[in-house]
């Protein structure tokens, strides 16, 4: 923890790196002169472990949910951090916080001002960890990775679409009530980040549009990984999905997709590919690919 302190003193403005991802990266790297094929270190599975220690110490369940989905979807979180934990039993969002950044699972993106600091993840692969664990929370674990490879290798997302509304279908209806398009961003994402074949963008910005879910391939062109996908979703909730409404969204979605494949970015690229979904509650409504 004091290594962390002094940290936090002299780098409230400077991303902290993982220096155990580092070293491996950069080791690797000069024995094959190459980006290597597993960007993470294998010792990096202990963080699984050490951030389902930590989460198991919040007892409030939907606590628990919230705070790994504000962490998964890359938002800012501004914090003071905890130099003292004094009663293990009765921890605060602030505490689990600091105690997730004194363990590297968390890094300083910037001054929050006063004796705040903003935290983010520190890269891809410990982002990876958090989508892994809300996985765990869903029941996908072991069924989405193979669902995620058919995308990656057959352009199916047929398995996928059965996954989704299997973990929405876990949802209570107390769980609706405050259910948003945020909320069923988080279930997309632990879907996507639960298998190590794309490199998964939330709330994605170019040209001053945001996307709400890029999938690149993490390995460049080196892959057998058919096509990278620009993901845009709608919720509606039972209550407000009319006929009109539910159409109204697709038509919205439609009109997005057709204006993020036309951004320079992905307009020349020919393995990009855009598609929608529009969700009512715990069902699929619509999943549309997007042609330009």
């Amino acid at each position: 923890m004091m290594v962390s302190l002094v940290i936090l003193k002299l780098c409230r403005n400077q991303r902290v790196l993982n220096s155990c991802l580092i070293l491996y990266f950069l080791d690797e790297y000069r024995a094959e002169g190459k980006i290597p094929y597993k960007l993470a270190d294998p010792n990096m599975g202990s963080d699984y472990n050490r951030l389902t220690s930590i989460l198991g110490l919040c007892k409030d369940l939907d606590e628990r949910r919230q705070l790994v989905r504000d962490i998964m979807e890359g938002g800012d979180l501004t914090t003071p951090i905890t130099t003292a934990f004094s009663d293990v039993s009765s921890l605060s969002r602030q505490d689990f916080l600091s105690m997730l950044f004194y363990l590297g699972l968390l890094t300083i993106k910037g001054d929050g001002g006063s004796n705040d600091v903003i935290l983010t993840t520190p890269n891809a692969v410990i982002r990876d960890v958090y989508y892994r664990y809300y996985a765990n929370y869903l029941k996908l674990d072991e069924e989405v990775r193979d669902a995620v490879k058919k995308i990656a290798f057959e352009d199916s997302f047929d398995d996928l679409g059965r996954l989704i509304t299997q973990a929405l279908h876990l949802h209570s209806n107390e769980d609706f009530k405050g259910f948003s398009e945020k909320h069923l961003k988080s279930v997309f994402l632990s879907c996507f980040g639960a298998q190590s074949l794309y490199l998964v963008k939330s709330e994605y910005e170019s040209e001053g549009k945001k996307l709400d879910i890029v999938l690149l391939d993490i390995r460049g062109v080196e892959t057998r990984v058919r096509f990278n996908y620009l993901i845009e979703l709608k919720y509606l909730k039972k209550s407000e999905a009319t006929p009109a409404a539910v159409e109204s969204a697709r038509l919205q979605a439609l009109e997005q997709m057709r204006g993020y494949l036309g951004l320079k970015e992905f307009e020349q690229d020919t393995r990009i590919k855009g598609l929608f979904y529009v969700i009512v509650k715990d069902e699929i409504m619509h999943f549309e690919e997007v042609k330009v």
